[in-house]
């Protein structure tokens, strides 16, 4: 998780140093599974302006992420609910194929 946050800064700060008004607004993931999951949470939780989707196929998968009980995500990274919690919602959002 520190790589994805290292790379994230970095990220940032050349958008704002190198293209000052190139701005991403959103970001799209296809896959819901061990990567896509968690490396979006970081990014809805470290960049609040930017909205972060992610697509899946599988229902089930998506309505675990979508549940009220951040107990049962599928994915277990220590400090995952957390991250999730405070970003889904509010930038972070997990779709199907139905939507």
């Amino acid at each position: 998780m520190f790589i994805i946050i290292l790379v994230i800064s970095y990220f940032d700060y050349f958008r704002v140093n190198y293209f000052p008004s190139f701005m991403i607004k959103n970001i799209c993931c296809i896959g819901a599974g061990y990567v896509g999951g968690p490396t979006m949470a970081v990014i809805a939780n470290k960049c609040p302006d930017i909205k972060a989707h992610v697509v899946d196929l599988n229902e089930q998968r998506i309505d675990d992420w979508n549940a009220d009980d951040f107990s049962k995500l599928p994915v277990y990274e220590p400090c995952l609910d957390h991250v999730v919690k405070e970003a889904r919602g509010r930038n972070f959002f997990f779709f199907d194929k139905s939507r």
